[in-house]
């Protein structure tokens, strides 16, 4: 199979480490995702991840209420490039006070002036886009961001923004980031071919299904040989960048160490195309934001 990746040196997608795992020691374990807690404990995920190579981290206000990023600022983080996304907390907070407000609230806790990437976490169907976008437009002409990147949009969504965007002179989208791995390819039917027409990148979250492919799974089958290699299928769906998470430092250096092995045997690539033409007919569609099909209609009635 060819492998289309354009964007990246030998053609292997960028790295970047996602922090949904990471958190305060007092952050709550019933109401977030965090599994590792404090500087440091984190610290270390940092320091491996350079190690690799790699120095883009990918973070949110939404992980942890914004403990995610408070646990940022307190490691060393100079070296390395940040993202950051706003979130619909309540409706209408992505208009021009409320999501200028957010962002600020991130700089202030990870103790930056700028990221590299700030996203519009999720659709917030209550702002209209023109206002969000000319939100985003006059923070990045205050030079606090330096790509403004959209998650978990629909691909129309995606087409009114860029066109939003371009009619008035706005920053444009460049970056988009998205579930895909081996087993869940919606995001190839529509949205990919969306992404690609307008140059925006893809970047591939939950590449490992959740840990499902990880092999720390038992399913009365021998791990030993099972792990996926994001690199490999990511390529060939012309995937830019990569985002990998963990919850130990030992299972980080797995995930970089494969992802600089070579491609997986044929055999495994064939049956991951099985698996996902056995199942893509009843699959869910790519997720793009909670409730939106409800949203929309109810938005329409009125």
């Amino acid at each position: 199979m060819t492998n289309t990746t354009t964007t990246t040196t030998a053609n292997i997608p960028r790295v970047i480490l996602g922090t949904m795992t990471f958190g305060l020691e007092s952050t709550d374990a019933e109401t977030s995702a965090v599994r590792v807690r404090g500087a440091q404990a984190v610290g270390p995920f940092l320091t491996t991840f350079s190690t690799y190579g790699h120095t883009e981290i990918d973070t949110a206000r939404f992980y942890s209420n914004g403990d995610t990023e408070t646990v940022l600022s307190q490691l060393p983080t100079a070296h390395m490039k940040i993202s950051t996304k706003v979130y619909p907390f309540a409706p209408g907070s992505h208009n021009k006070e409320n999501l200028p407000r957010q962002f600020r609230a991130s700089l202030k806790a990870l103790k930056v002036e700028k990221v590299d990437i700030l996203y519009l976490h999720v659709p917030d169907y209550d702002t209209p886009y023109e206002e969000t976008c000319k939100a985003m437009d006059d923070l990045y002409r205050e030079g606090l961001f330096e790509k403004f990147g959209l998650s978990n949009y629909s691909s129309w969504n995606v087409v009114q923004i860029y066109e939003i965007c371009k009619q008035n002179g706005y920053v444009l989208p460049t970056v988009y980031q998205g579930m895909y791995n081996p087993i869940a390819r919606s995001v190839t039917t529509e949205l990919l071919p969306c992404l690609r027409h307008y140059n925006i990148s893809f970047y591939a979250y939950n590449p490992i299904c959740g840990g499902v492919l990880s092999g720390k799974y038992n399913f009365n089958v021998d791990p030993e040989g099972t792990r996926y290699d994001p690199k490999t299928l990511i390529g060939q769906i012309v995937c830019d960048g990569i985002l990998i998470g963990s919850t130990s430092v030992a299972q980080l250096e797995e995930s970089l160490t494969e992802l600089e092995k070579g491609p997986l045997p044929e055999e495994m690539v064939k049956a991951f195309d099985e698996a996902w033409e056995a199942v893509k007919g009843t699959t869910n569609w790519y997720f793009r934001g909670p409730d939106a099909p409800k949203v929309a209609f109810l938005q329409k009635k009125e």
